[in-house]
């Protein structure tokens, strides 16, 4: 396969980038109407985890609808039980609704975390004697980590199990780092846990053979 090569930038947290503040007085549809919303939607320009902020102590569900990096639908619960922050664990190129289970007096706002990861990138699982180098170039402050799964990438109606990289120092990582496994892998993301810098990611595969 040819080198894949990206960069990653993480934009700031947003408390409010999805849904602005509003008085949570009826359970059911959040109203989108943040920055990164546009038609009703909101379209993340980085793909990121979500989170619900609340000013007193509530107990909601607040269902989150929307798609993966990868395009496919998804939805996430973020159960909300005291006043402060709550982040989900999925990320989001989407959100195209919110819905909320319950009333309080509480006021509350929806937007995006730091972290997140990228779409899966399919690697060539029939290269023969293959070995896969990747590498990390960091700049600024950043902690990323590199994840595989040997389940289909394409597949968009499940959650595809991701599994750190082989190699150690490719999760948490916080310096430029080149690695290379011969573990077969079917598809490869990276994952950014922290910071404001960004990574360019670069894959090549190829066959010893």
């Amino acid at each position: 396969m040819r080198p894949i090569s990206f960069t990653r930038s993480q934009p700031a947290a947003d408390a409010d980038s999805v849904a602005n503040e509003q008085l949570l007085n009826a359970s059911g549809a959040i109203t989108l109407d943040g920055v990164l919303v546009s038609g009703g939607v909101a379209t993340l320009t980085v793909p990121a985890q979500l989170t619900v902020f609340s000013e007193k102590s509530a107990t909601v569900n607040f269902v989150v609808s929307g798609t993966a990096p990868g395009g496919g639908s998804q939805t996430e619960t973020l159960a909300v039980s005291a006043s402060g922050t709550v982040t989900g664990s999925l990320s989001f190129a989407t959100v195209t609704g919110i819905t909320a289970s319950a009333a309080t007096s509480a006021t509350i706002s929806v937007g995006n975390a730091v972290p997140g990861y990228t779409a899966w990138i399919p690697l060539d699982i029939y290269t023969p004697n293959q070995v896969t180098t990747i590498s990390g170039k960091t700049s600024g402050t950043v902690n990323y980590s590199v994840e595989y799964t040997n389940e289909d990438p394409f597949d968009t109606s499940i959650q595809q199990l991701a599994v750190p990289h082989p190699a150690a120092s490719l999760t948490a990582a916080t310096a430029s780092e080149t690695q290379f496994t011969t573990t077969l892998m079917r598809a490869v993301r990276l994952k950014i846990n922290s910071g404001n810098g960004s990574v360019r990611f670069t894959i090549v595969q190829q066959s010893t053979k």
